[in-house]
């Protein structure tokens, strides 16, 4: 298996695709960073992926990222959203993912769409994919925002925890 991390934060490796129901999900191993950042994973439909977003400040080499700014410049932020890191880090050769891990491609990404159930004709659409609010099965539970007008026993139903942690505009 590959391991790949997404530029978001979210990890995986990837194999073939197996089956798309819920079951399908495992929890999995743990990955560090080289910061001693630990990460829960989830293997869902062959593939395994960070189950939080990461939290590293340094490359794979030991050398310093240029970003990986916590949300809101709050603390208590960092352990559930992760650190916000631009283009150039995620991209950068150095890798900021940890070892042996990789940024996710949009091919992993439709892997993970179809293994969660949104179908081939509509994997490769623009905006947005899949019936049946699908998506919120790999989402973290936020109750106390519009999300809890969705079915709640389907809320991060593959244990997969997307969490959004938004943008940083300036320094």
């Amino acid at each position: 298996m590959r391991l790949l991390v997404l530029a978001s934060g979210l990890t995986m490796t990837a194999s073939s695709i197996s089956s798309n129901s819920v079951e399908s999900y495992r929890e999995h191993q743990v990955a560090q960073d080289i910061d001693g950042n630990r990460y829960k994973t989830v293997e869902i439909g062959g593939q395994v992926w960070l189950a939080e977003n990461l939290r590293t400040t340094r490359f794979q080499d030991g050398s310093d990222v240029s970003t990986g700014f916590i949300p809101k410049d709050d603390e208590s932020n960092l352990l559930p959203y992760g650190r916000l890191y631009n283009w150039d880090d995620v991209a950068d050769e150095r890798s900021l993912c940890p070892a042996g891990w990789r940024v996710a491609s949009d091919d992993d990404w439709k892997a993970l769409e179809l293994a969660i159930g949104i179908s081939p004709q509509q994997v490769d659409a623009e905006r947005w994919r899949g019936e049946d609010d699908i998506a919120i099965t790999i989402k973290k539970s936020q109750p106390d925002t519009l999300f809890k007008t969705f079915d709640q026993t389907k809320v991060n139903s593959y244990q997969f925890n997307a969490t959004p942690a938004g943008v940083k505009v300036g320094n």
